[in-house]
């Protein structure tokens, strides 16, 4: 848990605060921080394979012609509406799907 909370301190998600009363807290606005910033973070890269990564881009040992492989092309397009998916999706979001959710459990 500790190590979470650093990766998101380095990352500016998060901030310290130190002695009586300290602890962690947001730097940013839940709605400033989308779930894409957060998987890159713990999980690296979104692409399924590593020549359709954006960030962490690697050539597949296998592939003849990258521009003409239809596997790259299928996967950036998955790549592609997976990023924007979760870059739509918040922390602001989740929150108030939570608070959603719990209402509709406690009826």
């Amino acid at each position: 848990m500790v190590a979470i909370l650093l990766d998101l301190n380095r990352a500016g998600i998060l901030g310290s605060k130190l002695g009586k009363g300290g602890g962690y807290y947001l730097r940013r606005k839940t709605a400033d921080v989308n779930l894409a910033e957060i998987v890159r973070l713990f999980d690296g890269a979104i692409a399924a394979v590593p020549c359709a990564t954006y960030k962490f881009y690697e050539r597949c040992a296998e592939c003849e012609d990258e521009e003409t492989c239809t596997v790259r092309e299928s996967f950036l397009a998955v790549r592609n509406a997976t990023v924007e998916m979760l870059k739509s999706d918040t922390l602001e979001i989740m929150l108030q799907r939570e608070e959603k959710l719990k209402t509709q459990k406690s009826r």
